[in-house]
């Protein structure tokens, strides 16, 4: 199965330094969401095919083991380096988010103590289809990321395996149309400094044929 994930490329709104560092495609450099770095808004998002992401999520060590439905039913994935050990939800750390389609608004604070519906803890937002971590190996072999690079964010991690990559996956729908060319998405600190590395609208392609695993789309 091949997905379409358009990254973030260019900032509407940011306080502190240049969020630089969550634009594109996932590359192992994360940007703080910090008390100096206290929100960003992205935009401008940008294709690129990949094929079998799911099966690396299924690589969890920590948080949700995702099915191919709730894959399926998220519009947004993001990244983020949680250093050596994952937040008690097995994944993020806690931040408020918000949307804009440039028609609609949407927004909603994810706690890092949230569990599925069902579980003891924080209720989740609805909004969020799938939390977890995955290693800093299966991460950069992915996303052909070099391990200097990885373990350069990390240096507590003694191995690439010893670095802990959480992911969100969240879905916008019927509130926010993920497609449109004014959607706008925020990340403010709210309890947590997650260091998010990349931030992307999911575009799915069952269908399709895989052929390799990540490649430019056109335009």
């Amino acid at each position: 199965m091949r997905t379409i994930i358009s990254w973030a490329t260019g900032s509407a709104a940011y306080t502190g330094d240049s969020p630089d560092h969550l634009l594109g495609p996932p590359d192992g450099h994360s940007y703080a969401i910090t008390d100096h770095n206290t929100a960003v808004t992205v935009q401008d998002f940008r294709p690129v095919s990949y094929a079998g992401i799911i099966d690396m999520l299924g690589f969890a060590s920590a948080g949700d083991v995702l099915t191919r439905e709730q894959f399926l039913s998220a519009d947004l994935v993001s990244f983020e380096n949680n250093g050596t050990a994952p937040g008690p939800s097995g994944g993020w750390e806690s931040c408020d988010w918000a949307f804009s389609d440039g028609t609609a608004t949407l927004a909603f604070h994810w706690d890092t103590a949230s569990v599925p519906p069902g579980g003891d803890g924080v209720l989740r937002d609805l909004h969020v289809v799938g939390n977890g971590s995955i290693s800093g190996s299966v991460y950069a072999a992915f996303f052909a990321i070099p391990p200097a690079t990885v373990l350069g964010e990390n240096p507590a991690a003694p191995t690439l395996d010893d670095v802990v990559i959480s992911f969100l996956l969240l879905r916008l729908r019927p509130e926010i149309d993920p497609a449109s060319p004014l959607l706008q998405v925020t990340m403010s600190v709210n309890g947590g400094t997650p260091d998010p590395d990349a931030l992307g609208v999911l575009h799915h392609q069952p269908d399709e044929p895989e052929y390799t695993r990540f490649e430019e789309c056109p335009g």
